[in-house]
């Protein structure tokens, strides 16, 4: 379960107890939790002056990555994307496909993973925020090859490379906006590793 960051923690998602909503999210939620792919999202959504943006780090091996499939959705969770109040950021380590510039979350085609979800919760509880979800993930990886390298001269592995490649460009990007008068704030709010 993730919880906020200030300093009184609060827990943020609870289960499901309605039998009615549970029948009706089970298969959303088991198919975004229980296949392994990835979700490429396309057209960039612009900020919201006067929203500050809530930034929230989904890191992780296969079940980040995640192979929701769309097709399978029933019309009511379908329509929830893409979500254009939603901005992401995507990249896999080892692969030419990290995002430069922010995008919808969903817009693109093929798979998703939890993100989806989880922002539509991060909305409810953060009504006054933009949120914005940046991916970085890759199936069929070890831990090691998301932990930094021990020792005077070692390489880190790809994994660790590009998360902290991916958040020093998210950050980069963020205080552009800002400084440009694009967006009023903007923070860290969570990390995710799954």
């Amino acid at each position: 379960t993730a919880r906020s960051t200030s300093a009184a923690t609060t827990e943020i998602s609870t289960p499901c107890t309605d039998m009615k909503t549970r029948r009706r999210h089970g298969k959303s939620v088991r198919t975004a939790f229980g296949l392994a792919g990835l979700l490429l999202a396309v057209a960039a959504p612009a900020a919201i002056p006067g929203k500050p943006v809530k930034v929230f780090l989904c890191a992780g091996q296969s079940n980040m990555a995640g192979a929701g499939n769309r097709n399978e959705l029933d019309v009511a969770d379908a329509r929830l994307f893409p979500d254009p109040a939603v901005r992401f950021w995507f990249a896999s380590p080892g692969r030419d496909n990290a995002s430069t510039q922010w995008a919808t979350l969903g817009a693109g085609p093929g798979g998703f993973g939890p993100e989806q979800l989880f922002a539509i919760e991060m909305k409810k509880l953060y009504p006054e925020h933009r949120i914005a979800i940046v991916k970085v993930s890759r199936g069929a990886t070890v831990i090691n090859f998301w932990l930094p390298a021990v020792g005077s001269g070692a390489s880190h592995p790809p994994g660790h490379q590009t998360l902290a490649a991916t958040i020093t460009a998210v950050r980069q990007n963020l205080n552009e906006e800002k400084a440009a008068g694009s967006i009023p704030d903007w923070s860290w709010a969570g990390f995710v590793w799954m």
